[in-house]
């Protein structure tokens, strides 16, 4: 995202309100001139957010993962405003091609009150907020080069960043249960945590997050359903096979998942939000019975806050483990001891959440 410096943006002051003013909102008008407007709204996680899309194919694309949120015919205030856009379909530049290297560092270091932004080479997205004017904007260089972990969690940052101003936070977890009472469950991946949450949902519990949930502290603390989507390896897909034919792509992520949305796929256990009564640690133990056992809430903090910081997080990582801390201390934790049958742990989960475990 190199380039020639325009000599109107070079300079560190003020440097992402004039790259927002004379570079990134001309983009994206041109944009949608030449794509077309898709608009959107959703509502999440308490908040109304309208997404223009510069086209109908990011729109479809991207927006499956809000499927589940949309307010069709909207047409009364938002909260935010998010406009997103790529290169390759309409043959516009990246948006930082003015910049050289050291100004692009300081679009995402810069220290500039109103205004986050953050180039993520891993994807190589611009994410930026303008929270003076209740704007934001993703760009991508290509839709058919976009990661399976992109559309799965679109706009990630850019709602993290916006719903922390409202004390609603972006936590690494799945989240499970009835409208009335849910479980949030934690942990490092590859620790049973999405493929509990969809055996639950498979049985017919409501179903929230299977890996990124947003959470408001409170009397009680609440979940929210921010993105609809489910990412299953090859060996949770064996366990669970009934999923296999709604897989829309594969997340070439670190390790191979299949990505689905439980908006096409069970719609009707998609929850938009519930009050928590418990932290759950999954343990893969693969006995005959599923229980629980009660957990030291820092045995639950340290498997809730290490990967939420790593996966949510570019910035605010003080405010993030605030919100760790007292959601962790307002709850019961424990360790949810798996067994071997996705059935069996369904009904161990149904029968927790109802008050019905031994």
């Amino acid at each position: 995202m190199s380039g020639m410096a325009d000599p109107d943006i070079a300079g560190r002051e003020g440097l992402r309100r004039r790259f927002v003013e004379r570079i990134v909102e001309p983009a994206v008008a041109l944009a949608e001139d030449r794509s077309g407007r898709v608009v959107r709204c959703y509502a999440l996680a308490g908040s109304i957010v309208r997404v223009t899309f510069a086209g109908a194919p990011l729109a479809e694309r991207l927006g499956r993962a809000f499927a589940h949120a949309l307010l069709p015919g909207h047409e009364g205030p938002v909260d935010l405003d998010v406009h997103v856009w790529d290169s390759a379909s309409n043959g516009l530049p990246p948006p930082a091609h003015v910049l050289p290297e050291t100004e692009a560092d300081g679009l995402v270091a810069a220290d500039e009150p109103g205004l986050l932004a953050g180039f993520v080479s891993k994807e190589d997205t611009l994410n930026l907020i303008d929270f003076e004017r209740a704007q934001a904007y993703f760009w991508l260089p290509s839709l058919e080069a976009v990661p399976g972990w992109v559309t799965a969690a679109p706009l990630r940052r850019i709602l993290q960043w916006f719903l922390a101003r409202r004390d609603v936070h972006l936590m690494h977890g799945a989240a499970i249960g009835r409208p009335d009472r849910s479980l949030l469950i934690t942990a490092r991946g590859g620790s049973g945590k999405s493929t509990t949450a969809l055996a639950a949902a498979a049985s017919g519990l409501g179903y929230l997050a299977d890996d990124y949930v947003a959470v408001r502290n409170g009397a009680p603390p609440e979940a929210h359903c921010l993105f609809n989507s489910a990412k299953l390896t090859d060996a949770s897909l064996a366990m669970l096979p009934d999923y296999g034919r709604f897989i829309r792509e594969r997340d070439v992520g670190d390790r191979l998942k299949s990505v689905i949305f439980m908006a096409e796929a069970m719609p009707e256990v998609l929850m938009p939000s519930a009050p928590l009564v418990g932290i759950a640690v999954p343990v893969i133990n693969r006995s005959e019975r599923t229980f629980f056992e009660l957990a030291d809430p820092k045995a639950a903090f340290l498997a809730l806050a290490p990967s939420s910081l790593l996966h949510v997080s570019l910035t605010g990582g003080a405010e993030l483990m605030r919100a760790l801390r007292t959601l962790v201390a307002s709850l019961p934790c424990y360790r949810l001891m798996l067994g071997r049958d996705p059935a069996e742990i369904a009904a161990a989960l149904a029968a927790f959440i109802d008050g019905r475990a031994d």
